[in-house]
């Protein structure tokens, strides 16, 4: 799914579901005029509104996103990509985007607009029903996830088991190990640990409120900043307050092991901070 089909699909979400919002605000408010099933003219034109406004944001959402997927693109740089490419960003910025769906997705995009990298849960249908009914229940229930390239391939595959506070484990889709993140007790931070167990890296928060994380490599170097709400060096109009900033860091980027087992932290803190 490229730019336009990303904001297209979300744009037709909001256009229909404020529709019939506003359809409904405006015949419930006619019916309870009609039938007399609110007291007062005042209390039936006030719930009408409140249901009307309710309908008419989501409609200027969906109006945005359709001029978001009208946005052309600066720059075609997969064209012609062949499938044994490092699929490493070498970008200094991303943007990381919620998706629409029953499922946790996020989305990495580069600031010109071009989808990178997608990260999708996986779990079996039971535990996301309970943890979508549950809010908060997802955290103690078994749990899968993959990220997978602009194409679709999946590169990396993520398992938690059932528990409290259990590790995420990170897999090659070969089966190798190559980390795992461990959340600290009774505090915003993620240790990094590589395939044998040894810490390679940290997640900490930068402020009381957590619209900042920074995280570290083993020897104390920033490699990775995750703003909430952050916007990039240009493009500002591609993106919206619900849309976070990625800035890559130090030799990140060329540091193709620890790119592979940090580029996920966002997608978790967005996902678990509801950011």
């Amino acid at each position: 799914m490229n730019w336009k089909e990303h904001h297209s699909k979300n744009a037709n979400r909001c256009l229909w579901m404020g529709s019939f919002v506003l359809i409904g605000g405006l015949l419930i408010g006619f019916l309870c005029w009609k039938f007399e099933w609110i007291g007062s003219t005042e209390e039936n034109v006030l719930t009408t509104v409140e249901i009307s406004i309710i309908g008419i944001l989501l409609i200027g959402v969906g109006f945005s996103q359709k001029r978001k997927a009208g946005i052309k693109k600066t720059a075609e740089r997969f064209k012609g990509e062949s499938n044994g490419e490092s699929w490493v960003v070498q970008d200094a910025e991303l943007m990381i985007k919620s998706l629409s769906s029953f499922q946790s997705t996020y989305r990495y995009f580069s600031i010109n607009g071009e989808i990178l990298l997608e990260f999708k849960e996986t779990s079996k249908l039971p535990f996301l029903i309970v943890g979508f009914v549950v809010n908060g229940l997802n955290h103690f229930l078994k749990r899968s996830f993959i990220l997978s390239d602009r194409h679709g391939r999946t590169r990396l595959i993520f398992k938690q088991n059932a528990g409290l506070n259990t590790p995420i484990e990170i897999f090659l889709p070969t089966g190798e190990k190559i980390a795992h993140y461990k959340e600290a007790w009774m505090r915003a931070e993620i240790d990094v640990y590589d395939g044998k167990g040894t810490m390679i890296g940290k997640v900490k928060k930068d402020d009381v409120l957590g619209t900042t994380f920074t995280v570290f490599d083993q020897d104390e170097h920033t490699i990775m900043r995750f703003y909430n709400g952050g916007l990039p060096s240009k493009n500002y109009d591609y993106w919206s307050s619900s849309d976070d900033l990625i800035k890559i860091m130090g030799n990140l980027s060329t540091h193709e092991l620890l790119f592979r087992q940090t580029i996920a932290l966002p997608a978790f803190l967005k996902m678990k901070y509801k950011k």
